[in-house]
């Protein structure tokens, strides 16, 4: 989860701890490039220092050409992650999406 390009927080657990169901993945128009979203938890302060981070999950997506008479089709992350009070969901792309992804926490909540 270090240096990895589009590195975002996707999530952060609540005073009393979270459940994260699942996050969902949609490309936002052309991305030539195939690669891999890659969820991660973070257990400390630093996402720069790798002994911080989990590798939870990986999905492979695939290049996608805007269409207006096409769907871009959806990418479901089953998590069903429990965080301790104030632990963190980061994602990162392993290449660069032109178009972009956006990555959405789903059905999130606080204990």
């Amino acid at each position: 989860g270090t240096g990895a390009p589009g590195r975002a927080l996707l999530y952060t657990a609540g005073a009393r701890g979270s459940i994260l169901p699942y996050v969902q993945g949609q490309q936002l128009g052309t991305n030539s490039n195939p690669g891999v979203l890659r969820v991660y938890r973070k257990n400390g302060a630093d996402p720069e220092v790798a002994g911080n981070n989990s590798l939870i999950k990986e999905f492979a997506f695939l290049a996608n050409t805007v269409s207006q008479s096409a769907v871009s089709v959806p990418m479901p992350i089953p998590l069903n992650a429990r965080l301790a009070p104030g632990e963190k969901i980061y994602v990162t792309l392993s290449v660069a999406a032109t178009a972009g992804i956006r990555v959405t926490p789903m059905n999130g909540a606080d204990f």
